[in-house]
């Protein structure tokens, strides 16, 4: 998880940044199959499994991503913007 918000040369809020997390997942998986990169597949896998593990609160109707490892508690804060049906799908 990265921070999502930068100044001139550092971090200004280092908390995660959900949709970013997951286009970065995706894109490594995308990577591991097209140039035939382990590595990239192993990353890939890791980051899309702290997503689940840190940014993903399950409900009845099945998991969600909430807007950051500080919204998995009840009220959950989800903003629409990071929905990625393709990318949920590969992942």
């Amino acid at each position: 998880m990265r921070g999502w918000h930068w100044g001139t040369r550092a971090g200004v809020h280092r908390g995660a940044a959900p949709d970013a997390d997951i286009d970065a997942s995706r894109a490594l998986l995308l990577a591991a199959a097209r140039f035939s990169v382990p590595a990239y597949h192993a990353e890939g896998v890791a980051l899309g499994t702290a997503v689940l593990e840190q940014e993903v609160v399950q409900r009845p109707s099945g998991p969600v991503l909430v807007a950051g490892p500080w919204a998995t508690n009840a009220p959950f804060t989800v903003n629409p913007s990071y929905l990625s049906p393709v990318a949920f799908d590969l992942l």
